[in-house]
């Protein structure tokens, strides 16, 4: 084997954009700005570095702006922030961090819902949390029962039910009446399987 040849997966660089990038995932901003900064010193012209502390001033002046709403306003305006920003592979933590705050704001209210996508059930869903999401969706419907959009979510979580329960035929029943539905939600849902 040639000594030569080695990766460097310790140096101190990426160890400190990682940390910077963790801060991000904590929506630590301050942290992670500060971080990125001594690379930025030490490193200059640092492309994830770089890209780490335009995401932190991005997200530091959207969360001050999303603090002066009321709750379900603010859950709104960071949800429509967190579909069009453009995170990147480095940022996904950084996105599911985000989400979670969105959670947060609406957790105490599991009926509250702006169409066609805020809603607790909907942004637990973002985060993989199908049996919160389910159960979150299932309240909203039971307040909202005659909510076509709603009933999208109905499909997907029966069809999830019966993967779970290897009931093929209800589980493929529920995946057609889900793509008449809506084929867009149908599609993101058969990418994710």
């Amino acid at each position: 084997m040639d000594d030569d040849l080695q990766l460097d997966l310790f140096s101190q660089d990426r160890i400190r954009v990682r940390e910077g990038f963790s801060a991000l995932a904590r929506l630590d901003l301050t942290g992670a700005a500060a971080t990125f900064s001594e690379v930025l010193s030490r490193w200059p012209g640092h492309p994830d570095a770089s890209a780490g502390l335009r995401m932190a001033a991005a997200w530091a002046v959207s969360l001050e702006e999303v603090e002066t709403l009321q709750r379900q306003d603010a859950a709104a305006a960071l949800w429509e922030r967190i579909k069009v920003y453009p995170f990147g592979q480095r940022g996904e933590a950084s996105r599911r961090g985000l989400i979670r705050k969105a959670i947060a704001l609406l957790e105490d209210d599991c009926y509250s819902y702006l169409p066609p996508d805020v809603c607790l059930g909907c942004f637990l869903l973002a985060v993989d949390d199908h049996g919160g999401a389910e159960a979150a969706l299932r309240r909203l419907l039971e307040r909202r029962p005659f909510d076509g959009r709603l009933w999208i979510y109905r499909a997907l979580g029966r069809a999830e039910r019966g993967r779970a329960k290897c009931a093929h035929e209800e589980m493929v029943e529920q995946r057609r009446l889900l793509k008449q539905l809506s084929p867009a939600v149908f599609r993101e849902y058969m990418g994710r399987l």
